[in-house]
């Protein structure tokens, strides 16, 4: 799968590029996967999902999570992911095609590529997840879910003019 994204991080419109990556959460019982859809025009997250597995169902969870909550009115909607087995799958490509949705790639093991979602993550466990302990995938799930709130309403983004995901959403859908 080719890498369409070519780090062209700065996008200027909403829905026009989504990324995808997964991390993992350590809990008092083990493992906890997190799958987020990032939008690379207001640095938000638009969708996410947990689950105790890391497969292609996850990925398929967060996505339509952002596909519900955002509706992308563009017909050219690019998804755009690193080379995992969840993003390479069959069950994955059929899903974006059946949406029309124009699936891109990182060069393979260059997580340069897909920096934006790195980032996220990095900030989500330093600012947040670092300082807590989290006994089981339900206190994973309470604790990502507070912290995306705070990141697309509260958190300011340098990348974004020192904005919120949120305003720059609301000035993104002004501008249409």
């Amino acid at each position: 799968m080719p890498n369409k994204l070519n780090r062209e991080y700065n996008q200027l419109r909403l829905n026009k590029v989504w990324c995808s990556d997964i991390t993992y959460i350590r809990t008092a019982t083990g493992w906890s996967y997190l799958a987020t859809v990032f939008d690379l025009g207001t640095k938000e997250v638009v969708g996410h999902a947990m689950s105790q597995t890391a497969d292609t169902d996850l990925v398929i969870k967060a996505l339509d999570h952002a596909i519900g909550k955002h509706i992308p009115k563009t017909k050219q909607l690019m998804f755009h992911s690193d080379q995992g087995c969840q993003y390479t799958s069959k069950k994955l490509r059929k899903f974006l095609k059946e949406r029309k949705i124009t699936q891109s790639m990182s060069w393979r093991g260059n997580c340069w590529d897909n920096v934006v979602q790195e980032r996220f993550f990095r900030n989500l466990k330093f600012e947040y997840l670092d300082d807590l302990v989290l006994l089981n995938h339900h206190a994973a799930e309470l604790a990502v879910e507070r912290y995306i709130r705070y990141y697309n309403n509260i958190r300011l983004n340098s990348a974004i003019g020192y904005k919120t995901p949120l305003q720059k959403r609301k000035e993104l859908q002004k501008t249409g």
